[in-house]
């Protein structure tokens, strides 16, 4: 009897109890390179900005397999990653789903976000991992995907009226963008446009 109670109690004190750590692209992590433990430093921010139309160039947002982990044959990266304290890297067990809560958005995979193609609006996705000992972990990212606006401005920048040799005197002081009028133009366009934004419905962010 006393043989079995201590056989529990060291069962008990050794059980892995820990769950894993999911980690994304954007925190700032550290990875012992003895045991392959990744610890985060400082959580980013996990959300992920995806201009409509534009896929992908950096990273894969479905969960890979650790082989992938520092990148594959087209140069992206796996954006999401999982490690235990225990059994190291456990990101091949990483698995994720769109997650709507009541929250009315459309329908769409990692897959279509990747490849830019859900319709401009907000997603969550919910990453689990699981380590050997069957301890789970959670988290959440957030995809906003967004479509540019294009709109067309017309300024009037001068309208005094000058000599040729003038003209072409003032041509090639603007034409040098090293110039104090040449910036001074350029600030200027770029103040006109600002303060049209918001009559057109556009935000600055968008731009």
């Amino acid at each position: 009897i006393r043989d079995s109670l201590a056989a529990i109690v060291g069962s008990s004190l050794t059980s892995d109890l820990t769950p894993p750590v999911i980690y994304f692209a954007t925190d700032n992590t550290t990875t012992d390179a003895t045991t392959g433990v990744t610890t985060i430093v400082a959580p980013g921010e996990a959300l992920v900005v995806v201009d409509y139309g534009v896929p992908l160039t950096d990273y894969f947002l479905s969960p890979l397999t650790a082989t992938a982990a520092k990148g594959t044959s087209d140069g992206r990266y796996r954006f999401a990653g999982a490690s235990d304290s225990r059994d190291g890297d456990v990101s091949n067990s990483l698995t994720a789903k769109q997650s709507r809560d009541g929250t009315g958005a459309a329908i769409c995979s990692l897959r279509l976000v990747e490849q830019a193609l859900c319709a401009p609006g907000q997603y969550a996705f919910r990453f689990t991992a699981e380590d050997d000992a069957g301890n789970t972990a959670g988290r959440t990212l957030i995809v906003r995907m967004v479509e540019r606006a294009v709109t067309a401005f017309s300024i009037t920048l001068q309208t005094a009226h000058l000599t040729l040799a003038a003209a072409e005197a003032e041509g090639a002081v603007l034409a040098d963008p090293t110039s104090s009028a040449s910036r001074a133009v350029r600030t200027g366009v770029a103040a006109k446009v600002s303060a049209s934004l918001p009559s057109a419905g556009i935000s600055l962010a968008d731009v």
